[in-house]
């Protein structure tokens, strides 16, 4: 009888607390595992996270409905900076089309986030390496990245900064080395609590190992910025579908 109930809570717990919660915990300041599918696995090691995303497709759509990319995040609110270095060369196969990104998110709740991603993408033979800065408002994407907004050199590490004011974000990149590019500002609830952290797309079939160092978060004055490519996320430039886009 005692067996039998020790398997009856067992079996409870399993069933009401999240299998991210119980299988994969926390990191030291980068924040709690997030891991939808359960078929992704993170690599810790001295200041870096390597995420290595499960087969098929793993996204960060809300649009689409399609939410299962991995992510590491902890909970933040009021002003703060955060900000991560994403190993360069993302693997990107000779497929007629397929992305894969890496970067940071700022996620209030599934339907209302913003993504700051180096990015890889193919279509019919053309590769792009490129920053995208995207947001979505009750499920919409405001904007959609483009090619132009600031190009990557593909081998290069990416640094990636958001800093969130008075309900102002600011979206930054740079080379590693380079001086800062500024890819324009977003309008969020200055009063919620966000998951802020790292996480990332692929739309292939393979696995694919994305490499995070330097998570921080700050609080400090912003930094300057030597470039801008002007971008204003909000609710006047609701994106349509593009076909071909994945």
């Amino acid at each position: 009888m005692r067996l039998l109930t020790t398997c009856m809570l067992l079996l409870l717990l399993v069933s009401v607390v999240p299998a991210t919660d119980s299988m994969y915990g926390t990191i030291d300041v980068w924040g709690q595992l997030i891991n939808p599918d359960g078929d992704c696995r993170f690599d810790v090691g001295n200041e870096s996270v390597v995420v290595t995303f499960g087969p098929g497709p793993h996204e960060l759509d809300a649009e689409i409905g399609r939410m299962n990319s991995p992510r590491i995040g902890r909970s933040l609110s009021g002003d703060f900076s955060v900000s991560t270095i994403v190993a360069g060369d993302l693997p990107l196969p000779e497929l007629p089309r397929a992305y894969v990104s890496g970067g940071l998110i700022l996620m209030q709740d599934q339907s209302n986030y913003i993504r700051l991603e180096r990015a890889s993408f193919i279509r019919n033979g053309q590769k792009s390496f490129y920053t995208n800065f995207e947001q979505r408002i009750d499920a919409k994407r405001t904007r959609m990245g483009l090619f132009a907004d600031f190009a990557l050199q593909a081998d290069r590490a990416v640094e990636l900064r958001l800093e969130v004011r008075d309900g102002i974000v600011r979206g930054l990149v740079r080379h590693v080395g380079d001086e800062w590019h500024q890819m324009g500002t977003a309008t969020i609830d200055a009063d919620a609590t966000f998951l802020a952290g790292v996480s990332g797309v692929k739309t292939i079939p393979d696995e694919v190992k994305v490499t995070f160092t330097r998570f921080h978060i700050r609080h400090e004055d912003p930094v300057d910025a030597a470039s801008d490519s002007e971008i204003r996320l909000d609710l006047q430039q609701i994106a349509v579908a593009v076909p071909g886009w994945s």
